[in-house]
């Protein structure tokens, strides 16, 4: 498909509230405007199905952070966002089903200033996610429990936008790739009633995602019930 965009500035563009800097408001703010075109492939197989959708996006007048003391979010760029998505399942036999998802998404953009990239004509986008994805295999042998293993992992990023370089949560060295385990497991007594059980990351592996200022926790337990 092939679709139209548009965006108007909200109050967080024209006045927005961010840690670790300061920041000038700026109400001259125009509209962003994007040309979307994406393609997708849904197939089911037996007892398999996915989908796997691609994507490209061409932006003009994107709303970015200017590289000013103080900063200032202004007009500044032309950009170019293109990624994969992709899903797939599989029941195994009568009690065990597979899952995997993964993302990949691709940035660049043009400044109408090429300080903003550093004196170059074009620049990593800010922020831009690395490969990311989940997998878990769940056994459920009836239809009263289940229990499953989960892995969430991502890729190092180290393709960075100036401005990433220059942001505490980022830095010059990029954000590192980590594989977090976790086991859930869950009881359904009656229809309207859950008891779930999941511990999260296992190996206690210090994490975080790309663009976060805090770490994800360590190993933690969580016990629900729903009703």
């Amino acid at each position: 498909g092939i679709t139209q965009g548009f965006r108007a500035p909200n109050i967080e563009d024209f006045f927005p509230q961010v840690d670790f800097t300061s920041f000038e408001p700026n109400t001259d703010l125009g509209p962003e405007s994007s040309l979307n075109y994406e393609l997708g492939l849904k197939w089911s197989l037996g007892r398999t199905r996915g989908e796997l959708i691609g994507y490209w996006s061409e932006y003009e007048d994107l709303i970015a952070r200017a590289n000013t003391n103080p900063r200032q979010n202004r007009n500044l760029n032309e950009a170019t966002i293109r990624g994969i998505e992709f899903a797939i399942e599989a029941q195994v036999g009568a009690d065990w089903l597979a899952r995997l998802n993964a993302t990949y998404t691709h940035g660049d953009i043009r400044p109408l200033d090429p300080a903003e990239c550093g004196g170059a004509a074009s620049c990593p986008a800010r922020r831009t996610p690395p490969l990311f994805g989940a997998a878990s295999l769940r056994y459920a042998p009836a239809s009263a429990w289940w229990a499953e293993g989960q892995l969430w992992f991502a890729d190092r990023q180290d393709r960075l936008n100036p401005g990433d370089i220059g942001d505490a949560r980022i830095g010059a060295g990029g954000t590192p790739g980590y594989a977090v385990w976790n086991l859930a497991g869950a009881w359904t007594p009656t229809p309207s009633a859950r008891l779930q059980l999941t511990l999260e990351n296992l190996s206690d592996r210090e994490w975080k995602t790309h663009g976060s200022g805090l770490a994800a926790p360590g190993r933690s337990l969580r016990l629900s019930w729903r009703q």
